[in-house]
């Protein structure tokens, strides 16, 4: 809110004591105060009486039910009993309403004619002083009504089923009235669904398509698609179904309007003003997202519903917020629907910081002075749109092709996947990072790795994963310098250790200077290098959400999140970008990438979000660059489409996600499965590289959790997809069976490395580190793994070891005898020299196993597993026991 005074009239006093008067009207009642004298000399000359400004106490407005019905009220006083006169302008560009004797008149009744949010003011007179003061008020549209026939009620529950991929039976419609209703509190696209009975046997219904407050529709209950119900922006959806037994159904959807909060009585510590500049000076959409102590509960905003400004002031928008406690914390973000003015949560103390705040655009300084947010908005104005021009986008050529590896390293690569946040700290700072990765090279290269994928390296905002990239050729900070990412070369290099390194192809992060130059102005020359659009499409949705993102600059696609917008892949100029940023790491000697989330590369409508066959010809162009330098890996990520990216016209190589999975369900049902058995018998096999887990959830949670601690369920895992890939990868620390911690979703799973018992730092800092330590940390280390010859970690590294001396376990053909319901699963690797046969044995008890087609009367050598060698059969046939939960390995020769 804001109050000023005005002078109605030139008084006839000495100026500093004219100035005097003014200032003590314009503080209000002059309470805590003296007022000036009610009669001064003036050199002898003048006498003259001061008048004083009237006050208002409270302005406040009160929302109606009679459709946009505004009531506004007002205490108004004058401290020199004169009679005093109102206006009230309801709107800025409205005329002002003149109301007499409003001391005893306390209200007025204004209709808006549309919605909207309004600034209203309050002008008060005595004749010759007025004072205003200034409220925004919230106008919205009155509760529509369902004009759905009456229904009756079923005897069973009714459901809506498809809403956001969830076609469970836990979206029970509420019947009340004669009409079935589900509601949706800001829900973010459109949704194809059904509503339904739990098991779809007393009622089907779909076939309609239903737009926001539209009228009712007939409802197909019979051989019915699915319907389409369109979502038209925030608030409070309500889905109405009229249930006929005959059939003839209707549906009906419905939008609220969020009620404006009645703020009478709040601001009992006063009031935070924040003062937000943005450069396009439109602060329409803009709003507050607000929680924490300083301010009453119901002043708590939820995302979709923000509190918008109070007034506009000068080029600043103004949110004025009661607080009831000035010593705690004040949280907020500043957002534009999924558009945050700058990255991360925003927080201070009124009764440290000071009350009024400014904030500007792209930058998560509170300052408390308008002097230097003045000076930081105009160097943000001065860089609109060049940003970019502080990264290096030349065109990179090849200058070194040769390989630092053994030649056809890569058929046999044997990969610890490392979150180098996660690994080492090397600095005390909590973090992990490159120096602490060089420390642990040698437990590395002892567990038999000769590979390491390093998840994302480059300079990113997110401060965590790395997915959300900043700059292509630069070394995140918190891990280092490019000096000591070249360290990390050479030293991995001279213990025969390869660099994978991620590569983040389909998106970069908002904070990328590209993507600010992009959305600094439509005819900006990197605005076709992302996906947008002047206004959001609708229709969309990936996953379950709307991939779209409104911000005053514009709608951008990102498949993830707003904080990850997509590259427009289509664009030579992009493509080149990248190309030339692969050549530069390639240049300094390393190994390969693991491309990122190349299932969404691009997009052919709404549609046509995965799985596009451009996909395939993009990865190819990439494929080609890393190709043209000698001995490197390439390895793709695309849950969905693997299969298809595992070949010479596309990535080369793909992770098999589903094998994954498929393994852990055979090991615990204590026999195979047949998709395991189909994903085994693939003809590119070898190019869909096996894992159990790793740094995103979707593909498995930690091992450990898995299985419930059950170890000797977990070497069998770990036997077979050891054992049967070309190229495994194990997540850090899953080789000692490190456990989840005890956070939410992703980071549940990227804990820091346990490398002691120490219950503070697990070894992997001197201090507390920067994510809670894995649950088992205490029991389940290194140390503690190295010191125990049944551990976790001597299993894998026997694994590992074996592979390394007999290669035919990764690169020979693979046939796979095995059939679903099998308790054993057999593998046979051979080449033109060896044979080696694979047995592990996923029951409870001991099983006999015949294995045919090898070479005649051989010697059957044990390599792994107890008991004596045994030898084949004039057939080729080789008859053996395998004790219950067990792995055996032999390697079958002629006599």
């Amino acid at each position: 809110m804001s109050m000023h005074c005005r002078l109605a009239k030139q008084l006839k006093m000495g100026l500093a004591y004219s100035l005097f008067s003014v200032l003590i009207s314009c503080g209000g009642s002059g309470a805590g105060t003296t007022p000036p004298p009610t009669n001064q000399e003036d050199n002898g000359t003048d006498n003259e009486v001061v008048n004083r400004a009237p006050t208002i106490s409270t302005f406040t407005s009160k929302y109606t039910e009679n459709n946009f019905a505004v009531v506004f009220e007002w205490q108004v006083a004058d401290i020199d009993n004169d009679a005093l006169t109102c206006q009230l302008q309801t709107a800025m560009s409205a005329a002002k309403i003149e109301i007499t004797q409003c001391q005893s008149l306390l209200n007025y009744t204004f209709t808006y004619s549309e919605v909207g949010v309004y600034n209203a003011t309050l002008i008060v007179s005595d004749g010759q002083l007025e004072t205003e003061k200034q409220i925004t008020v919230n106008v919205v549209a009155p509760e529509p009504e369902f004009t759905l026939s009456q229904g009756q009620q079923a005897d069973f529950d009714i459901y809506v089923k498809g809403g956001f991929n969830n076609w469970s039976n836990t979206d029970a419609m509420t019947f009340n009235n004669g009409i079935y209703v589900f509601e949706w509190s800001n829900p973010l696209s459109s949704q194809e669904l059904k509503i339904a009975s739990a098991n779809w046997d007393k009622l089907n219904c779909g076939s309609f398509n239903l737009t926001t407050n539209g009228a009712a529709e007939n409802a197909t209950c019979s051989n019915a698609g699915n319907a389409t119900i369109n979502f038209d922006g925030l608030g409070t959806y309500r889905l109405g179904f009229s249930y006929q037994p005959d059939g003839q159904s209707q549906v009906q959807l419905l939008k609220s309007e969020p009620k404006p909060i009645d703020e009478s009585g709040l601001g009992q510590a006063g009031t935070v003003s924040i003062h937000y500049l943005h450069s396009s000076l439109s602060y329409q959409g803009w709003g507050l997202h607000l929680w924490g102590e300083a301010i009453d509960q119901k002043l708590a905003t939820s995302w979709q519903a923000p509190r918008l400004a109070s007034r506009i002031e000068d080029d600043y928008a103004v949110y004025d917020v009661p607080i009831e406690n000035a010593n705690k914390v004040f949280n907020f973000i500043m957002h534009y629907d999924d558009f945050k003015s700058s990255d991360g949560d925003l927080a201070f103390t009124p009764a440290t910081l000071g009350t009024h705040i400014w904030l500007v655009e792209g930058d998560n300084t509170l300052y408390t002075d308008e002097v230097s947010a003045r000076n930081r908005f105009n160097t943000l104005v001065a860089s609109l749109g060049k940003q970019s021009q502080f990264l290096d986008l030349s065109q990179i050529s090849i200058s070194n092709t040769q390989s630092s590896m053994p030649n056809d390293w890569t058929k046999s690569a044997q990969f610890a996947q490392v979150f180098v946040r996660a690994y080492q700290d090397s600095d005390g700072d909590g973090i992990g990072d490159i120096q602490g990765l060089i420390s642990r090279l040698d437990y590395l290269q002892n567990n038999g790795v000769n590979g390491i994928w390093l998840m994302p390296m480059m300079e990113s905002s997110d401060n965590d994963h790395g997915y959300a990239t900043t700059d292509y050729r630069s070394i995140e900070q918190d891990y280092g310098s490019l000096d000591d990412f070249k360290a990390l070369l050479t030293q991995a290099h001279q213990r025969g250790i390869a660099i994978v390194m991620d590569y983040v192809i389909n998106h970069s992060s908002n904070d990328n200077p590209l993507f600010k130059d992009a959305m600094s102005s439509a005819t900006n020359d990197k605005r076709d290098w992302y996906i947008i659009e002047q206004t959001k499409p609708q229709g969309w949705h990936l996953w379950g959400n709307d991939p779209w993102t409104q911000s005053p600059q514009g709608a951008y696609y990102s498949a993830f999140t707003s904080s990850m917008p997509d590259f427009d892949l289509t664009n030579p100029d992009v493509l080149a970008y990248h190309q030339s940023n692969l050549r530069f790491w390639l240049n300094l000697g390393v190994d390969g990438f693991r491309f990122d989330a190349v299932g969404v590369l691009v997009e052919n409508g709404k549609d046509g979000l995965e799985d596009q066959a451009q996909n395939h010809q993009v990865m190819k162009a990439l494929k080609d660059v890393i190709l043209a330098y000698d001995n490197r890996y390439i390895v793709c990520e695309s849950p969905s489409g693997f299969r298809d990216f595992a070949n010479d016209n596309s990535c080369e190589r793909a992770f098999n996600f589903s094998a994954g999975h498929d393994i852990i369900a055979s090991v615990k049902a204590k026999a195979l499965n047949q998709n395991l058995v189909n994903e085994l018998t693939a003809s590119n096999i070898d190019s869909m590289p096996l894992i159990l887990a790793n740094h995103d959830l979707f593909a498995g949670n930690r091992v450990w959790e898995q299985f419930s601690g059950d170890e000797e369920q977990y070497k069998l895992a770990a036997a077979t997809y050891l054992l049967a890939s070309a190229n495994p990868f194990t997540y850090y620390g899953e080789e000692i069976g490190m456990a989840a911690n005890n956070m939410q979703g992703d980071h549940s799973i990227r804990a820091p490395m346990s490398w002691t018992n120490n219950s503070t730092h697990a070894g992997f800092s001197s201090t507390t580190p920067f994510k809670t330590l894995a649950s088992n940390s205490v029991t389940h280390n290194v140390d503690a793994a190295q010191s125990n010859t049944d551990s976790l970690l001597a299993f894998y590294r026997q694994l590992y070891q074996l592979r390394q001396q007999h290669s035919v376990i990764a690169t020979g053909d693979l046939v796979v005898p095995s059939q679903a319901g099998d308790k054993v699963l057999v593998l046979v690797r051979s080449n033109n020299t060896e044979q080696v046969v694979i047995l592990i044995n996923y029951s409870d008890q001991q099983q006999a196993v015949n294995v045919n087609g090898l070479t005649q009367s051989a010697v059957a050598t044990r390599l792994l597993g107890d008991g004596d060698n045994e030898s084949t059969n004039s057939n080729g046939q080789l008859s053996t026991n395998i004790a219950a939960q067990s792995v055996v390995v032999f390697k079958v020769q002629n006599i």
